[in-house]
């Protein structure tokens, strides 16, 4: 049978293990194991905060504002292969807007029956007909990028804001 460390320390024997490079009895290898123990309750009770520390997700940014729909925008798209300019003319109040998309030339006007702003996007309905005109625009500043429907016809179109006359 092979004899332990505290045995041997309780028999008056030396334990090999060392702490501190030291022979150790019975009582020095409890006070080796407790410092080793006191090191380990440290870790555990500094890890969790530095974890976290680390762990921690970076503030959000701030959503950018709405766009403002009320206002003119002028347009350039491609229409049934021929180029198109215009403005479209947004007036209301949420939940009621309306105005028109008027090309300089070609199609007739379109009245706007409705706008839906989300952040960035605004989307504008038209009565043009037969067919409902689509148009959304992502705004990035005062510009804007997009794309129309108009029945079975799709295209893309851009364009501004522009600035009131003074």
């Amino acid at each position: 049978m092979q004899v332990g460390p505290a045995s041997r320390a309780l028999q008056g024997g030396r334990s090999p293990i060392r702490c501190d490079g030291n022979p150790l009895i019975l009582g020095a290898e409890m006070r080796c194991r407790l410092r080793g123990a006191g090191f380990l309750l440290l870790t555990l009770a500094w890890a969790p905060a530095a974890w976290a520390q680390q762990v921690e997700a970076p503030a959000p940014k701030p959503a950018p504002a709405v766009v403002e729909p009320v206002g003119t925008f002028s347009f350039t798209t491609v229409f049934q292969g021929d180029s198109l300019t215009g403005d479209i003319v947004i007036r209301g109040e949420p939940g009621r807007y309306s105005g028109r998309v008027t090309p300089t030339s070609g199609p007739e006007p379109v009245e706007i029956y409705m706008a839906r702003v989300e952040g960035q996007t605004l989307t504008v309905f038209g009565d043009a007909g037969d067919d409902d005109l689509i148009i959304t625009m992502q705004f990035a500043g005062d510009r804007y990028t997009g794309s129309w429907t108009l029945g079975f016809d799709t295209g893309e179109i851009s364009g501004a804001r522009l600035k009131p006359e003074r």
